[in-house]
């Protein structure tokens, strides 16, 4: 979408080694753990057994979408706030449900690595610095609106967000059951 709207113009990085591609693999690994293991594997784990489901979701996505004001190290720009809140709230929404829905940190850690990587590090875009691929040099700095800037922002974790919910609406309901009782028992 960035390059339809935004004529964004991406080539392959010259200086790509299999080195880069580890480091900066590693790197998104280590911090979707750390993330996830904070917002799905304590947060919500603790939530959910003690405020129900869907207060914990919640919460646990605005933990989520405040936390990286801090990590984007956006605070004082309130627009910017406000866009980095929606998105990675959005974003902790989807990785809650997907949590809740299969009781395991495996999914949310896998849909938030796919989204890193591809984001940060295939398209240098994360705090790694270039990755697999770069901006051209010299390209053109195109405006465009606010809207259009939020579609090309939000819509691809709104769509994630929608097929995650109809992958995990099809599962099986006693496999759902089980997997919830068994998440129940652990926190017994």
């Amino acid at each position: 979408m960035r390059m339809v709207f935004a004529q964004e113009q991406w080539q392959l990085n010259p200086g790509i080694s299999s080195s880069l591609v580890i480091q900066g693999t590693w790197w998104n690994l280590m911090s979707v753990l750390y993330e996830e293991l904070i917002f799905r594997g304590a947060l919500l784990y603790i939530l959910i057994r003690r405020i129900g489901p869907l207060k914990a979701m919640i919460i646990s996505a605005v933990a989520f979408g405040i936390y990286h004001w801090f990590s984007y190290e956006q605070l004082g720009n309130y627009q910017q706030m406000a866009i980095t809140f929606i998105s990675t709230g959005t974003f902790g929404l989807l990785l809650a449900y997907a949590y809740y829905k299969t009781a395991s940190l495996f999914v949310p850690i896998a849909i938030h690595f796919g989204w890193n990587l591809v984001n940060g590090f295939i398209f240098s875009q994360g705090s790694v610095g270039n990755g697999v691929f770069i901006p051209v040099a010299g390209q053109t700095q195109v405006s465009v609106s606010y809207f259009t800037f939020f579609c090309i922002m939000v819509l691809p974790i709104v769509t994630a967000l929608l097929l995650n919910y109809i992958f995990l609406k099809k599962q099986p309901e006693e496999i759902q059951l089980s997997k919830r009782a068994e998440l129940n028992t652990k926190l017994s």
